[in-house]
């Protein structure tokens, strides 16, 4: 089974993405801190990663950083969701390393199939690019 980890300071936002994945039949791991999350990703190395900005401490960018440059970790896919959503933001996010932004101002119904998607295509392409260098 495929594991995430999901880091996020918002318990609602780490259930309901806990639910959204689950219903994908992913396990999952929560983490409410950058610091901790680069611990547990570093030690656990989970088969994704569902990454918010908006954190106390380490911020989703510093950790996508960290994470990218750390040679345990740089292969897992990540992907960013946030309420900060502009164009900035966003390319930030992708420039460091993220395979895909998704923003929560959406409305649920529509984050929900966005987040499953983006969790499914990471995984996919990171199977892939082990496959690829595998031969």
């Amino acid at each position: 089974m495929a594991t995430a980890l999901i880091v996020d300071d918002d318990p609602d936002w780490l259930t309901l993405i806990e639910i959204v994945l689950g219903k994908e039949g992913m396990g999952t791991m929560k983490c409410t801190e950058g610091r901790g999350a680069f611990d547990v990703a570093r030690m656990e190395h989970p088969d994704l990663i569902i990454l918010d900005v908006f954190m106390p401490g380490v911020d989703g960018f510093q950790l996508l950083w960290q994470l990218q440059n750390t040679p345990e970790t740089k292969e897992i896919p990540i992907v960013m969701v946030s309420s900060r959503d502009s164009v900035m933001d966003v390319s930030w996010g992708e420039r460091l390393g993220a395979f895909t932004y998704i923003s929560k101002n959406a409305p649920f119904k529509e984050l929900a199939p966005l987040l499953a998607e983006a969790a499914s295509a990471a995984l996919s392409a990171a199977a892939q690019d082990r496959m690829s260098d595998a031969g």
